[in-house]
């Protein structure tokens, strides 16, 4: 069996990584739309959900009509089961994108409904009546009153009383009957859900997730577009996120979700609310917060959802009258959930609560499942005075709720025990893993043959380079230690190194968020530094460089947290490369990260005082070494200004021997060979009073560097072969209820 085989290959897999990330990556890989990954079938036919119709019965129309305020009650729920099976599925672009069609057909379900639709009666608002009349208002004078005398003719009223079923499914209007029989392209029936059963949202192609797990059941383009263009606002005429049916794996509750919403023309966000608990599988709510329908005065990137630009609702509303061929309608949560007071206060009998009329989706974090849904939407139409009809000329301006619906989807208990089993018998490993890669440290000692003209030759690398690297006792400190007892008499690089530490480290576990796996939280007792003169420079970023999160992409910046630097450096990817049959990405320091503010601003922080800058390719670490003119780099001054190198004969800078690189296994992050590369340099200038130093030159002075590597042995690179051959394939066909 695969999960066996994976326990197994993990509780004697010693390359140093945790093994419990390997089901992380099992899953990344697993989710995605090809037709041989196990999701695929109930991406492909997926469970019926159910869709519960609500209505806002008036009661007091002839109120309202008078200029006061309307009062509704809510009827039902009248419900429906939906099918959705994905049609005309085509794979596009080597299987990176599938298209689709997503056709809906809708079944009564009387015993989940609070009557018959077919006989319950609603008052509403006569929708194609007010939709006409919104769309004369445009028209001339002249055109306006012939057609205003016309419709007043046929005493058609501002409420309609119809079935439930008439209201959703049609019925033959007698004033779009009249003008079908002038215009006859003018539909002479009526429905909110009029010849939508059995059709669909439009033509789909999503990604599959093949490339990037991040992008599993994104939309890529709708209807042929990957942007609308009905919205005044770039922003605001994106495509983003996916159909709120699947989600990518691997969420953390820090990261916005994003879908495209149908019935509100737009894309929205979903955050993070709470962990919820559903039929025994722990989960994360995410809902959209309030600022998805903000006003543009709060939000001002809703600013591109007023059309024409300027033309803005408040808070809680969305009019969609550019994508509904110019009809006044307004989208919102039910009862005005999230709107201002106005709009509530506004129609007696509304009464918004989170429990009944908020959207969420409970998502199972590791899979992205969602384990349980609610998507809650309210139709609204736009009442006002309009110049030639009588019989609105009291009324008060309002936005009037016609009915809302509420999709629900729950896993069923079959699927629940299916879920909850995958994720317990997940393997668990041994988080305490000791790493068994072939590892050397070398130092380079470069040895001064001529101090006046500094000319050096570079020896052979040594293991231990006794006095220099380990200590002796240097007579200057002997003078100096007996009036000042903290001064140590000895002197080395490494002096007192063997058996300490670098530091109290505190590390995320990656528990919560696979990407924080082995991030500093705290270096002795600080999530930043000090010594560096802005916010930036001093920030803890990133991994002690041993460990890093799986699922690794090319595109991604790296950190670590160097100690040798006194700060935290960045990787970038350099090339694909091969390591013992395993392939790897090779990540580096780009040219960047020692550069001078002069080319790269973001580097002046690490200018100690403010301004006190040195060149490209060389960091002065004084403020944390104790005001020693202590200067680090890469080795031969790799990546630095040529007038370093220059400054000293018998250097000789080259990518192969200099350079700090980690090739890292993507689906685990796991560093499979690496080369940590590091020079000890000191400032050498004219000190006044000293009389030996009279006549040099300032000059960075390289005293030796270090070349720490690491290569994963041939047992365990036939292991993390073997592991990712063997991947665990667990079935995930989970079906709502």
């Amino acid at each position: 069996m695969p999960g066996s085989m994976t326990r197994k290959c993990c509780a004697i897999y010693t390359t140093g990584f945790v093994c419990a990330h390997l089901l992380t990556v099992g899953i990344a890989l697993e989710i995605t739309l090809t037709e041989k990954s196990q999701v695929f079938e109930s991406w492909k036919n997926p469970p019926p959900s159910y869709l519960e119709y609500y209505f806002f019965n008036v009661t007091n129309p002839e109120v309202f009509m008078a200029g006061g305020k309307a009062s509704v009650k809510q009827i039902g729920p009248y419900t429906y089961r939906v099918h959705r099976p994905r049609e005309n599925v085509t794979f596009l672009e080597n299987g990176t994108k599938v298209y689709a069609l997503n056709p809906k057909t809708f079944v009564f379900v009387p015993e989940k409904s609070v009557g018959d639709p077919q006989v319950d009666i609603v008052r509403t608002v006569n929708i194609p009546f007010v939709t006409i009349m919104n769309e004369l208002n445009s028209y001339s004078f002249l055109l306006r009153s012939v057609f205003a005398m016309y419709i007043n003719s046929l005493d058609i009223k501002l409420f309609m009383t119809r079935t439930v079923h008439e209201v959703l499914w049609g019925f033959k209007d007698p004033l779009l009957t009249k003008l079908h029989s002038m215009k006859p392209e003018v539909d002479e029936y009526f429905g909110l859900m009029w010849k939508n059963n059995g059709t669909h949202d439009g033509e789909f192609v999503f990604h599959t997730g093949e490339q990037n797990y991040l992008d599993y059941g994104k939309i890529d383009t709708w209807n042929g577009m990957r942007e609308m263009s009905w919205w005044s606002s770039n922003q605001s005429n994106m495509i983003n996120g996916t159909d709120g049916t699947v989600f990518h794996p691997l969420i953390n509750r820090n990261e916005l979700l994003y879908i495209f919403a149908a019935d509100f023309c737009r894309s929205i966000h979903l955050a993070y609310v709470e962990d919820v608990e559903v039929k025994g599988i722990q989960a994360y709510r995410f809902a959209p917060p309030s600022d998805v329908l903000m006003s543009p005065k709060n939000n001002p990137t809703n600013a591109g959802f007023c059309v024409p630009a300027g033309d803005c609702l408040g808070t809680g509303v969305h009019k969609v009258s550019v994508c509904r061929e110019g009809a006044p309608i307004v989208v919102s949560f039910p009862h005005f959930y999230q709107a201002d007071r106005a709009y509530i206060n506004a129609i007696d009998g509304l009464n918004p609560n989170k429990e009944e009329h908020e959207t969420y989706f409970d998502l199972q974090p590791m899979t992205g499942v969602p384990i349980r849904a609610c998507k809650r939407a309210q139709l609204n139409m736009i009442l006002k005075r309009v110049a030639g009809f009588p019989k609105t000329k009291n009324i008060t301006e309002t936005i009037f709720p016609i009915m809302f619906v509420n999709e629900m989807a729950t896993i069923d208990d079959e699927s629940a025990a299916q879920m909850r089993s995958l994720l317990l018998n997940t393997p668990q490993y041994n988080r305490s893993l000791k790493p068994n890669k072939k590892k050397n440290i070398t130092e380079t000692i470069f040895p001064i043959m001529s101090v006046n003209e500094a000319i050096m030759n570079k020896l052979n690398s040594y293991s231990f380079f006794l006095r220099t690297l380990w200590g002796f006792k240097d007579p200057l400190l002997t003078k100096v230690h007996p009036t000042k007892p903290e001064v140590d008499e000895y002197f080395g690089l490494m002096w007192k190194k063997n058996g300490t530490h670098e530091g109290e480290f505190v590390f995320h576990t990656g528990e919560q968020n696979y990407l924080d796996y082995g991030k500093i939280d705290t270096w002795n007792g600080m999530r930043e530094m000090s010594w560096w003169s802005s916010n930036q420079s001093n920030m803890i970023n990133g991994t002690d460089g041993t460990v890093f999160h799986p699922l690794i992409n090319r595109d991604e910046l790296l950190y670590i947290f160097a100690a040798d630097f006194c700060r935290s450096i960045h990787l970038a990817y350099v090339e694909d490369v091969e390591v013992k049959g395993i392939q790897a990405y090779r990540f580096a320091p780009p040219s960047d990260v020692l550069m001078s503010p002069k080319n790269n601003p973001t580097n002046a922080g690490f200018c100690v005082p403010a301004g006190d800058c040195l060149g490209t390719g060389v960091h002065k670490v004084s403020v944390c070494r104790e005001g020693a003119p202590i200067v680090v780099s890469f080795p031969h001054f790799y990546q630095a200004d040529p007038a370093y190198i220059n400054a000293i004969d018998g250097l000789n800078p080259n990518k192969e021997e200099h350079e700090t690189y980690l090739d890292l296994q993507p689906t685990t992050g796991v560093p499979i060979r690496a080369c940590k590369r590091a020079q000890l340099n000191m400032i050498l200038k004219r000190v006044p009073g000293f009389p030996k130093t009279k006549n040099i030159t300032e000059t960075i002075f390289p005293i030796m560097f270090i070349n720490e590597m690491a290569t994963t042995d041939d047992e365990s690179a036939a292991q993390m072969r073997s592991l990712l051959l063997n991947t665990p394939q667990q079935n995930r066909n989970i079906k709502p209820k």
